[in-house]
């Protein structure tokens, strides 16, 4: 599931340099009602979520960035 995530002030600045795709973060914060669309591709229609943020943190569960030695 992929989610619009807002973060306001300069808490995104810090953050900017240490995110990247795939990158597993933690989000608390205040949902917003589910919008529903026709997607562009075949009409079908598809769910955007958003959220404000209220705290954003990095996940301790998050995937390494190189394969350890051995498991390839």
């Amino acid at each position: 599931i992929w989610w619009r995530v807002n973060i306001w002030d300069n808490r995104a600045d810090k953050m900017l340099p240490y995110l990247k795709k795939g990158t597993p973060v933690i989000v608390f914060g205040e949902m917003g009602k589910p919008e529903i669309y026709n997607s562009t591709k075949d009409g079908s229609p598809q769910v955007s979520l958003t959220m404000t943020a209220d705290t954003v943190k990095f996940s301790p569960f998050g995937r390494p960035d190189k394969p350890e030695s051995g498991m390839e």
